[in-house]
């Protein structure tokens, strides 16, 4: 038996329908991911009410239950983004829950999990041996886990959770940005750089830009190229400004080239350098959801330098 929990109960064959009906009104916030592994009923029905209601860094939390280390396998295989595992360690076996660490840390490679052991049985997993060998975040007792006990150590458990992800983000960022060093440089016209870097937004931050619009500075703004259009706006591409009208984004564009080179907004990227600028407006707002600021400075740094350069040869 697999359940998961958001405000209901629902059973294995209802799992993969929970992702993909999701309310955009209802959910505006992507809840945390936290596996319950027990064989106690019990124990998930209490901790299904400890956690009743709680929100952590204000996002919601997501149960998701297994009552063995087999079916927690069988899920973690499918479900990468989980947080945290609240994990039991005697189940179907004395080491079922030391066999599902081995597979977390070696097998999946999911470092940033985090693990929260919870024994019935001391004897069998002590402590001391346990942290020395594992990597876990902490080790409870059920007989001692208080319900705040139990809130402040996932808690803590999610916050660092979020900073190792954020840390393997920025290396895998910062790999693809070595990779856009030589396209720049090797980028024939200012289309050529204009795809390249649309491309790297898409894959290295999930950004998702409508047009793309070019503006050498020593120019009239009405002289703006689009790079980069998507396919509703197909028919803009490779035309000036002043060639088009009727439509609002025009007029905004028209702002976003007029406005001071560090100004800010929420849908829009702008990258700029010597007697040129790039301002790329993004669908749904998503650039402060995707934006890992450190990451996001460097990749600015870099794609104006190397531009700077393959325009100046």
């Amino acid at each position: 038996m697999v359940t998961v929990d958001k405000n209901d109960e629902l059973d294995l064959d209802e799992l993969d329908l929970l992702d993909d009906t999701f309310d955009d009104q209802d959910v505006l916030v992507q809840p945390w991911r936290i596996m319950v592994v027990d064989d106690d009923g019990e124990v998930h029905q209490a901790t299904r009410f400890a956690l009743s209601g709680v929100e952590i860094i204000d996002r919601p939390l997501s149960l998701i239950h297994a009552y063995s280390g087999e079916e927690a396998a069988n899920l973690l295989r499918q479900m990468p983004d989980i947080a945290v595992v609240l994990l039991d360690v005697v189940m179907e076996s004395d080491d079922s829950g030391l066999c599902l660490i081995d597979l977390i840390r070696h097998q999946l490679a999911y470092t940033p999990l985090r693990i929260i052991l919870r024994t019935g049985q001391p004897g069998l997993a002590p402590e001391a041996a346990l942290v020395a060998h594992y990597d876990i975040h902490d080790y409870m007792l059920k007989t001692e886990v208080s319900r705040e006990r139990l809130v402040t150590s996932l808690t803590t458990a999610v916050r660092t959770f979020e900073q190792l992800e954020q840390m393997v983000q920025i290396k895998q960022q910062m790999l693809g940005m070595a990779r856009i060093v030589s396209g720049v440089l090797s980028a024939k016209t200012p289309a050529n750089l204009v795809q390249l870097i649309v491309q790297k937004l898409v894959a290295l931050y999930a950004l998702s830009p409508i047009v793309a619009v070019w503006h050498n500075t020593n120019e009239p703004l009405s002289s703006a190229v689009f790079m980069f259009a998507d396919a509703q706006h197909r028919a803009w591409k490779e035309k000036k400004l002043a060639e088009l009208s009727g439509d609002p984004l025009l007029a905004y564009i028209e702002l976003l080239l007029s406005s001071a080179r560090d100004a800010q907004f929420s849908d829009t990227v702008f990258v700029h350098g010597d007697g040129w600028r790039l301002v790329m407006v993004l669908q749904e707002n998503n650039f402060t959801q995707n934006l890992i600021a450190e990451s996001w400075e460097m990749f600015q740094s870099v794609i104006a330098s190397c531009v700077n350069h393959r325009l100046s040869v």
